[in-house]
C-alpha cells in the first residue's frame, strides 16, 4: 500500500494498492533495495522498479518491469521482453515498453543529456583533477531543460584495496578509496522517458598506490553496489563534500566502513549528510543529520534523532536523504523502524 500526503497542508491525499496489477504479472518489487520510488515530472504518476517472473519456479529467468501507480486511475505493470538481463534498462512510459537497454556504464561526465529518441549520453566532460581545480559545481548549478547532472543523492562509499590495506578496525583504515555512487531514478523532462536506477559512480583523490590497487579487482566495487572501480577521478561538485569526505578519511576504526548517505537541496546551497562521528551505524542510540554550506563547506546545522531497534539500514547507494524540491524539506527514511522523519522550516540563507 502506498499512502501520498499533501505535506503543506498535512493531509492525506489518496490511497494506492498495486497489489492486484503485481498480481496479475506474477511480478514482484523491491522497495528497499537501491531502487528509488520517483515522481514523474508533472507529479501524477509514481514510479518503482519491480521484476516479473517468467516462470513458476524456482531460478526462472525474470523480465524487467516497471510499476506506475497514478494518483487518479489503476495502478500497471510495464513489462520487459528480455528475460534474465541485469542491464538497466530505459523506459518509453508512454509507449509502454523498454526504448533502451544499457549494455555498459554511462561514460562518466559532469552532466548527460536526454536525447529526443530516449537515449542519454555525456553532455559536458569531467575537468582534469589536480590539487588547485576548481569546484565543479554541484547539480543544480549547469544548463537545465534536457540535461542533469551526474551529482545526485546516493552515498560516499569507502572501499579497501586487497593488499596491502590495513583491515577496517585499524586506526589507519584511511587508506580506503572513497566512491561516489548513486542509483538514481531520472526521467526526461517530457515524463516520456524514464530510466529507474542508473548507476553514477567515480572515486575522489586517493592515497598513492590504493586506486591503482582497487582497480585491479573491480569486482570490490561491484560487491558494494557500485559499477566496476574506475580510475577516472572526480573533482568535487563544492566544498560541502570536500568536507564531507574529508571528515570521512579522518574516521577510523569500525566508524570508517560506513557508507555516508548524502543529498544536496534544491537549489544546491545546502548538503545534508549522516556522518560516522555522528553515530550514523547507530551503536551510539543517536542518530545526527549534519546540513552543510556547499559554497564554504561550513556545518550550518545538526539534528538528533532517537536510534530505534538497536541500529540503522543503511541501503548503500538509496536516497535514505530526500530533500523538497520546492520547500525547504528535508526527509530521513529509516528502514529498520518503517519511520520517516521530516524536518522543515530549514533555512539556506547562510
Amino acid at each position: 500500500m502506498v499512502l501520498v500526503y499533501d505535506a503543506d497542508r498535512g493531509r492525506l491525499v489518496t490511497r494506492i494498492d498495486p497489489t492486484q496489477a503485481l498480481t496479475n504479472v506474477h511480478a514482484a518489487v523491491d522497495v528497499v533495495g537501491d531502487t528509488p520510488l520517483s515522481w514523474s515530472p508533472d507529479g501524477t504518476l509514481l514510479a518503482l522498479p519491480a521484476s516479473v517472473l517468467t516462470a513458476d519456479a524456482p531460478g526462472a529467468p525474470i523480465r524487467p518491469a516497471l510499476l506506475l501507480m497514478p494518483l487518479a486511475g489503476d495502478a500497471r505493470v510495464l513489462q520487459g521482453q528480455i528475460p534474465g538481463t541485469a542491464a538497466p534498462v530505459i523506459w518509453d512510459v508512454r509507449g509502454g515498453t523498454v526504448a533502451h537497454v544499457l549494455s555498459a556504464p554511462l561514460a562518466p561526465a559532469l552532466r548527460y543529456r536526454w536525447t529526443g529518441d530516449g537515449l542519454i549520453i555525456p553532455d559536458q566532460p569531467l575537468p582534469p583533477v589536480t590539487d588547485g581545480a576548481a569546484f565543479s559545481g554541484s547539480l543544480a548549478s549547469g544548463a537545465a531543460g534536457a540535461t542533469f547532472s551526474l551529482w545526485q543523492a546516493g552515498a560516499i562509499v569507502p572501499i579497501y584495496p586487497t593488499s596491502a590495506t590495513p583491515l577496517p578496525s585499524d586506526a589507519a583504515g584511511s587508506r580506503a578509496v572513497d566512491f561516489y555512487g548513486a542509483q538514481a531514478a531520472i526521467w526526461s523532462p517530457d515524463g516520456r522517458y524514464m530510466i529507474p536506477a542508473l548507476a553514477l559512480a567515480g572515486p575522489f583523490p586517493a592515497v598513492p598506490g590504493a586506486l591503482e590497487r582497487l582497480t585491479s579487482t573491480p569486482d570490490k566495487c561491484t560487491a558494494r553496489g557500485l559499477p566496476p572501480c574506475t580510475s577516472t577521478l572526480l573533482p568535487y561538485p563544492d566544498r560541502g563534500l570536500a568536507e564531507v569526505v574529508g571528515k570521512l578519511a579522518s574516521a577510523t576504526g569500525t566508524e570508517r566502513d560506513v557508507a555516508v548517505p548524502i543529498a544536496w537541496s534544491a537549489d544546491g546551497r545546502l548538503l545534508a549528510t549522516g556522518l560516522p562521528q555522528d553515530g550514523l551505524d547507530g551503536r551510539t542510540g543517536r542518530l545526527g543529520i549534519t546540513l552543510l554550506n556547499t559554497a564554504t563547506g561550513e556545518i550550518i546545522q545538526r539534528f538528533t534523532l532517537d536510534s530505534w531497534g538497536g541500529g540503522y539500514l543503511l541501503p548503500q547507494l538509496s536516497s535514505v536523504l530526500v530533500w523538497s524540491p520546492k520547500a525547504p524539506r528535508l526527509a530521513f527514511i529509516d528502514a529498520v523502524s518503517s519511520r520517516i522523519t521530516i524536518w522543515s522550516g530549514i533555512t539556506t540563507s547562510h
